[in-house]
């Protein structure tokens, strides 16, 4: 099987389903006022998870994964870094939702989970980049 392009198909899709959700909460708030918390809360959800696998994947192509090995042998070491992963991506969105209703933000990421978030990406590509001068040596 084809898994990077499963794993790439798979979160393309999660994110035209968080643009999706998002376009029906916006619908909603057009008619109402308020938007739907459900809605907002699936969009986010789905733009987590599809940023979360992209995540994932990144960190195994750095490891060699197709290029040196095809099977994961040490998966004691890729699970506790998915849990991390995951556990980091859905701190963000709580983050999010917890900071947004102040009157000043105009959008999820701003202010202090914005600031986060740069930080845990550059951090995120620098293990990217060491993992891939690892596998090049």
């Amino acid at each position: 099987r084809e898994w990077p392009i499963i794993i790439l198909i798979t979160s393309i899709t999660l994110l035209f389903f968080s643009v999706f959700f998002y376009f029906l909460n916006l619908t909603i708030y057009y008619s109402d006022g308020q938007g739907s918390l459900f809605f907002r809360i699936l969009s986010s959800f789905a733009s987590i998870s599809s940023q979360f696998s992209i995540t994932i994947l990144l960190i195994l192509l750095s490891w060699g994964w197709t290029i040196n090995f095809m099977e994961i042998e040490n998966i004691e070491l890729f699970v506790p870094l998915v849990v991390l992963s995951a556990v980091v991506h859905l701190l963000i969105m709580g983050l999010g939702f917890i900071n947004e209703d102040k009157d000043t933000h105009y959008h999820q990421h701003s202010g202090f989970v914005g600031y986060l978030l740069v930080i845990i990406r550059f951090a995120q590509f620098g293990y990217f980049w060491y993992s891939i001068q690892k596998t090049i040596d």
